[in-house]
């Protein structure tokens, strides 16, 4: 034997002693912490089982090393001796072991005290150095998980990577983290999660992109991702909450934004072609009041063309050969894929709704003007709105509580202060609901129709009020009154750009602004009268209820990416301008999404999502896709 080897390692020459039967070969789930426990428990009996040549052990998960067929037998290094004695142990103590560091970091290697000890203190730095992967955020009062990179998605630098190829490991003394993003984690949850310590920021984004790199090829929901601009931004959020400051209450949520809001330094296409592309040098409105509230903006997603008709490349996660609806086409994709929690949309007749609906998520479009429309690009001044798209009601309060408010640049802007939304759904009551069936009948398809009717049912069993209303006029009127100004205001916004880049422009939003170059400046000021007229009626007939119950679209997502469906049902709350959200609230025969809208009185939001959380809550949509 090689003067200095380890006799411990050695297979004993002496024959073995007989353990009783029914023992154990070795000391079962216990926790390794140190090299001596460690080769104490397992340097004999395991190592000769192991390694002992022809027909040699292999680990449960599949990680074993093949049997030797020939030649000497060889002794283990230790790092194998870890792998095969640990493995077992991976899954069955995954929650309750020490976890593994790397005994070095970015090519260079720890002290030789820290490597057999560990001796960093939780939140301490060693001179010039990060004690462990990830960086301080990891030991932040020793309670986050050492992680050196998003573990468990097996890409490099991975657990199962780094076991195999990695460094020598060693054994430090940090609880694991008990919260990990999943597919479709509410964004309330996952900010409470980083708030009080338990998973940090840096993990949520690093598991977000590595989403990206394995759904998206397929669903095509992201135009730009900002992989480094989004890690930089978790890195000062994970070293904001190591300082015990407050990060926000979007803290490290990883959004998406729709590709006509402005984003510093990432270029905006508008769903165009070349000559529409602009890279602008500050965020838009809606953005900079996410990123102060904690939001780590993950890139810009796929939008039709101007935020009309036009298709974009995203796929619907349920169904990859439907359409996700459009114009927020990729925010809604992105979420129902469960890649991020939140994304930012625009809606001027159901871009955000309607795309909700058909990827089985919740989209809330607010009042008009409560959110500020600053640096975004306008399709129709009068309508547009910036609309939110997450996985649950609790997500979109609380993001309405962190972009609602005044602001001086955005001409539409109301002068209302935000509330605090969460605290509004956090005990709902039954609501009062009306529910309309002249207006959605004669458009709404059977199993559309009948579904509502269900619903209905249900909910009123559940102890809610529904009851027969009317609308002052039915659906196809509604779109017909508010067309008009749509089409003039369309064409005022893109007459400089129509006129030098008209033959760019692809057949929906050509139409459109030659429709509109045809309308006059009577008919346009008629149909603004009329849409207040209707705003007028709508809120007397909403007095007494606490919102009004409808379906989102007529039917459910259709196939093929040549339509993103229709928003007949979504007018009222575009034209109108008051407050609505989608709920996922079934599937048909397809396992295709069913949505319900609910729509309420102006800046009546508290009770919308109080009532929309109750609802949610009764109708209990647990259903995930299968591509997700």
């Amino acid at each position: 034997m090689p003067q200095g080897a380890d006799r411990r390692l050695e297979t004993p020459r002496h024959p073995p002693r007989r353990r009783p039967p029914g023992s154990r070969p070795f000391p079962g789930p216990r926790l390794f912490r140190g090299r001596r426990q460690f080769r104490a428990a397992a340097g004999r009996d395991r190592a000769r089982r192991v390694f002992a040549g022809p027909g040699a052990h292999r680990a449960p998960d599949g990680d074993g090393v093949p049997a030797r067929t020939s030649g000497p037998r060889r002794r283990p290094g230790r790092r194998a001796l870890l792998h095969h004695v640990a493995g077992p142990l991976r899954q069955r103590d995954r929650l309750s072991r020490p976890c593994q560091v790397p005994a070095e970091r970015g090519g260079v290697r720890l002290s030789r005290r820290a490597q057999r000890d560990r001796s960093f203190p939780p939140g301490r730095r060693a001179a010039g150095r990060d004690p462990l992967p990830g960086g301080p955020e990891c030991a932040r009062r020793g309670r986050l998980r050492c992680r050196r990179e998003a573990q468990g998605l097996g890409g490099p630098g991975g657990r199962r990577d780094a076991l195999r190829r990695g460094p020598r490991r060693e054994l430090c003394r940090y609880p694991p983290v008990v919260a990990r993003l999943r597919p479709m984690e509410s964004a309330a949850a996952l900010a409470e999660a980083v708030r009080a310590g338990t998973l940090s920021p840096v993990q949520a984004v690093e598991e977000c992109l590595a989403r990206i790199d394995a759904l998206d090829s397929k669903l095509q929901a992201w135009v730009e991702v900002d992989r480094e601009g989004a890690l930089r931004q978790a890195r000062l959020l994970a070293e904001r909450v190591g300082r015990g400051e407050d990060p926000g209450p979007l803290a490290g949520v990883p959004v998406g934004i729709k590709d006509i809001v402005d984003v510093a330094g990432l270029p905006t296409r508008l769903g165009a072609g070349p000559f529409a592309h602009f890279t602008p040098k500050a965020d838009a409105a809606c953005v900079a009041r996410l990123r102060r509230a904690g939001a780590v903006i993950v890139g810009k997603t796929h939008t039709t063309e101007f935020a009309y008709l036009d298709p974009a490349p995203t796929r619907n996660p349920w169904h990859l050969e439907h359409t996700p609806g459009g114009s927020s086409s990729g925010s809604a994709a992105a979420v129902g894929a469960g890649i991020v929690p939140l994304a930012i949309g625009s809606q001027t007749v159901g871009s955000v709704l309607r795309p909700a609906a058909y990827c089985g998520i919740v989209g809330l479009k607010p009042t008009f003007g409560l959110i500020s429309y600053a640096g975004t690009a306008s399709l129709t001044p009068s309508f547009d709105h910036i609309g939110v798209l997450c996985a649950r009601v609790a997500d979109a309060a609380l993001a309405l509580t962190a972009l609602a408010g005044h602001d001086p640049a955005d001409p539409y802007s109301l002068d209302a202060s935000a509330q605090d939304y969460p605290l509004a759904i956090a005990a709902p009551r039954p609501p009062r609901l009306g529910l309309f069936r002249d207006y959605y009948r004669a458009q709404a398809s059977g199993a559309v129709f009948r579904h509502l009717e269900d619903v209905a049912e249900r909910l009123a069993k559940a102890g809610a009020q529904v009851v027969e209303a009317e609308m002052p006029v039915d659906a196809a009127a509604f779109r017909e009154a508010g067309d008009p100004v749509m089409r003039y205001e369309a064409a005022a916004v893109h007459a400089q750009r129509f006129k030098e880049h008209g033959d760019a422009y692809r057949p929906g939003i050509r139409g459109l602004i030659e429709a509109g170059q045809a309308t006059s400046e009577a008919d346009y000021r008629r149909a603004l009268i009329r849409v207040r007229e209707l705003r007028e009626e709508t809120l007397k007939r909403l007095e007494g209820f606490d919102a009004f119950l409808f379906p989102v679209a007529p039917a459910t997502a259709p196939p093929g990416l040549e339509t993103t469906g229709q928003g007949i049902f979504c007018a009222p709350a575009s034209f109108t301008g008051l407050p609505a959200v989608s709920l996922p609230s079934g599937l048909d025969e397809y396992r295709l999404p069913l949505a319900v809208q609910l729509m309420a009185g102006h800046l009546q939001e508290a009770t919308l999502l109080s009532a929309a959380a109750w609802v949610e809550r009764v109708l209990d949509f647990q259903e995930r896709p299968s591509f997700a």
